[in-house]
Order: C-alpha cells, then structure tokens, then sequence
C-alpha cells in the first residue's frame, strides 16, 4: 500500500488514554482516539453519558 500526503499528516484530533468518572461510576477508561482531517467519525455506544466526556 502506498501512503499519501494525508495518510501521514497528524490528526485533527487526538485523544490519549482520557478517563471520566462520576461518583463511583466510571463513564470512560483509557480511551485512545486519533481523527485524521477531511474524515468523518461517529461513536456509538448505550448512552451520550460516555461520549460526552470525551469530549469536553
């Protein structure tokens, strides 16, 4: 496979091993992310209340 100019530039957005507790509830744990540009990126899960940190 040969790699572009794009598949080597650095994310729009990177997250790193990020955490979220509330209480004694743990929302996220160790949650690594990279959003390359000119991508689309949708997480699913049960419920907003993990997304939604991650992103805050």
């Amino acid at each position: 496979m040969k790699l572009t100019p794009q598949d080597t530039s650095p994310p729009v957005a990177l997250l790193e091993h990020v955490g979220q507790q509330f209480g004694a509830t743990i929302a996220l744990r160790d949650i690594s992310l990279a959003i390359p540009a000119r991508r689309m990126v949708g997480l699913i899960g049960r419920t907003a209340s993990a997304i939604e940190p991650a992103f805050r």
